[in-house]
């Protein structure tokens, strides 16, 4: 499509213009691709889970910092999503009352070779089907019904639902192409295995991930290896190991680039689903969401069935929980892409508490909700209660690293 562009400037400005219209194409292309979504995604079936439960992840990378959760309410649906703060016309990552959830990640080699290539749909598409699906199949039924008149989008979706089923779905403008997780794990990153493109985008963090996932399956893995491993990982696949390639020192200090890890210095939020394969429980999929970068931040659990969002996490105009985190990352960094260690660990060492405490609290109350079903306003109660001890942990942490 960019290309068409730059024909098209050539046609109308003439020859003598061509270095102008270069740039200006430069420019385009430069712009498409920083505004992309580089995540790094997975599902993990619950037949290799200790507790039995599906599993959906997406760490999101973006240039969109101001990440918000909000609540959706339709006629017959109602819906969890990670949006752009005020932008409730996309959603990045969502779940909704019938225990479907969806999220993706940018593959833009799915552009197949000669085709005027649409892009930038995939948080419509999401929000539609979050709107419209209550299974992995119905999602599919989306996209057989769009292959002939065209979707914009270029991506990897990545769907689950309370009856075990999860998939991967590759996606161009007229085409599709469906893995399922059956007994096994699937990972993406930012390229398609049926892409067209020759260099397979995000391999590392890829790789990163698998084994990472294949490492703790063989430990009996669970969501919380996602919430204080997997997610928060930034070091980066070497060979046929892992090592911190990525670290270096300067000035006396331990720095590691972000750049290439699962955890980047551009990812903004994560939505982790955690799926109990059984319809009685479709409204309590945990949706462990965490508001910021993942290494410098705190997963927040919510639930479809509260049919709310904590003020925290939902404001007007931005996440108060998120802008706090965005500042707690500013203190990290030495500069955009290094990770201070030192920083990391004074940070990270207070947070772990907090967040081992989440989860205790959490996965407790969650064993007695699945025998005793609770009102809406005790579990809306309870994720207010657990995202204001977090913000104000997070301030105070926040007021004794600023000295």
């Amino acid at each position: 499509m960019l290309l068409c562009q730059f024909q098209s400037i050539l046609r109308k400005k003439g020859r003598h213009e061509l270095r102008r219209a270069f740039f200006v194409f430069l420019f385009l292309l430069v712009l498409r691709f920083s505004l992309a979504e580089e995540c790094t995604t997975g599902i993990v079936s619950h037949e290799l889970t200790k507790d039995g439960h599906l599993i959906l992840w997406k760490n999101r990378d973006t240039k969109n910092a101001d990440n918000e959760l909000h609540f959706f309410d339709y006629k017959g649906f109602s819906f969890l999503g990670v949006i752009n703060a005020d932008d409730t016309t996309q959603v990045w990552a969502g779940v909704n009352n019938f225990g479907f959830a969806i999220m993706n990640a940018e593959s833009r080699d799915m552009a197949k070779p000669g085709e005027d290539t649409k892009y930038d749909g995939e948080g419509f598409l999401m929000k539609k089907a979050l709107k419209n699906c209550r299974t992995v199949d119905d999602f599919e039924r989306i996209l057989q019904e769009t292959n002939q008149t065209g979707r914009d989008v270029t991506s990897n979706f990545g769907v689950v639902d309370v009856y075990g089923n999860g998939a991967f779905f590759e996606v161009g403008n007229h085409e599709y192409f469906r893995y399922d997780v059956a007994d096994t794990f699937l990972v993406r990153a930012n390229f398609a295995f049926k892409g067209y493109a020759k260099e397979a985008y995000g391999k590392k963090r890829y790789l990163r991930a698998r084994y990472l996932i294949s490492r703790e399956i063989e430990n009996g893995l669970s969501c919380t290896d996602f919430i204080f491993k997997i997610a928060r990982d930034f070091y980066v696949y070497s060979g046929l190991s892992c090592s911190p390639e990525n670290a270096i020192e300067k000035e006396g200090r331990q720095l590691v680039n972000t750049s290439g890890s699962i955890n980047r210095f551009r990812t903004v939020s994560v939505a982790l689903f955690e799926v109990i394969p059984d319809t009685a429980f479709r409204e309590f999929v945990t949706f462990w969401y965490c508001p910021g970068e993942p290494s410098v931040s705190v997963f927040v659990p919510v639930w479809v069935y509260s049919r709310s969002v904590p003020v925290e996490l939902d404001s007007i105009g931005f996440s108060p929980l998120n802008r706090l985190f965005q500042r707690l990352k500013f203190y990290v960094y030495d500069d955009e892409r290094l990770l201070d260690l030192g920083k990391y660990r004074r940070v990270r060492t207070r947070l772990d508490r907090l967040q081992g405490e989440i989860v205790e609290k959490t996965y407790r109350v969650l064993k007695k909700w699945t025998v005793f079903t609770p009102s809406r306003k005790e579990v809306a109660d309870y994720q207010k209660k657990i995202a204001k001890e977090v913000y104000w942990e997070v301030r105070k942490l926040l007021g004794e690293v600023d000295k």
